[in-house]
C-alpha cells in the first residue's frame, strides 16, 4: 500500500484548479471545507488491481 499526501490550500476558491491537477493522481482527496471527494472511476480501477493482486498472491 502506498500512502501519498499532497498539500494545497485552505481556500475553497482555489479548489477547482487544484482538483483538476490532483484528481488524476489520487482516488480520494479532501477539500478545504473538510469534505472528502472520491473519484469513482479511479476507485474502480484501484479496486480491480487490488482484486487481481489478491487472487495472484492467494
Amino acid at each position: 500500500m502506498l500512502l501519498c499526501f499532497e498539500f494545497g490550500t485552505d481556500r475553497m476558491e482555489y479548489w477547482p484548479a487544484i482538483h483538476d491537477c490532483i484528481s488524476t493522481q489520487s482516488v480520494m482527496t479532501q477539500r478545504p471545507d473538510g469534505r472528502f471527494v472520491v473519484s469513482r472511476s479511479r476507485f474502480r480501477r484501484w479496486l480491480s488491481r487490488c482484486r487481481k493482486a489478491l487472487t495472484i498472491t492467494l
